[in-house]
């Protein structure tokens, strides 16, 4: 092998590693604040609406399944946001609406914040399933604390038959730790080792045989 080849040969895993960082420091600069996870992973709240003969439905009519998916980096010079997902399973006999406009997350001590970018509501159909992602816009750090996102408060309205019902979830920072009793948080928002400090906030997570430990 000649001088040039076996100086390319050599020089190969280094370009490798270099583009690697390069595409990993790409990354910690975008998608969602790692050390951000919260509990319960799925809230699940079940409606019985009552017969015509005014008994009460021993089958749920509609379930909600509620999830706070984590917190958005700011892009473009926007601001951070808040991901939620809403798993509707319209189960009963009538049509279901999900008002999207009516969807609130209050922080601890802090104002409720509105869907954005608002949304019209979405409709679902009886006998099937449906999924809403809604993001909320944090203010930022000088008006709202990371000690009031420790702690959010998610509430959303559905309508059966022109009924609204509306069902409020709290979810809570939580421990990156897995096996059970802890919440397991895996692919696509878990991430390596070079993410696990983040000097925006005040708590910051080390690696365990488990998974994120807290300081």
């Amino acid at each position: 092998m000649n001088r040039a080849l076996r100086s390319r040969h050599r020089a190969a895993p280094l370009r490798r590693g270099v583009a690697l960082l390069c595409a990993f420091a790409l990354v910690a600069c975008h998608g969602y604040y790692p050390t951000w996870h919260y509990a319960p992973q799925n809230e699940i709240h079940a409606l019985h609406l009552s017969s015509s003969g005014g008994n009460a439905n021993p089958d749920a009519d509609a379930r909600i399944g509620a999830e706070l998916i984590g917190i958005l980096r700011p892009e473009n010079g926007g601001p951070r946001r808040i991901h939620a997902r809403f798993g509707i399973d319209d189960c009963g006999r009538q049509d279901l609406v999900f008002k999207t406009a009516q969807t609130r997350i209050t922080p601890n001590g802090g104002a409720a914040l509105a869907v954005s970018p608002s949304s019209a509501d979405v409709a679902v159909a009886a006998g099937t399933k449906r999924s809403v992602e809604v993001f909320f816009d944090l203010p930022d750090l000088s008006t709202l604390s990371n000690q009031a996102i420790e702690q959010l408060e998610l509430e959303w309205t559905v309508e059966i038959g022109g009924t609204p019902h509306t069902s409020k979830a709290i979810f809570h920072r939580a421990e990156y730790v897995d096996p059970y009793p802890y919440y397991g948080y895996g692919d696509p928002y878990w991430y390596g080792p070079i993410y696990w400090y983040d000097p925006n906030y005040w708590h910051y997570g080390y690696p365990g045989r488990c998974g994120y430990y807290w300081h």
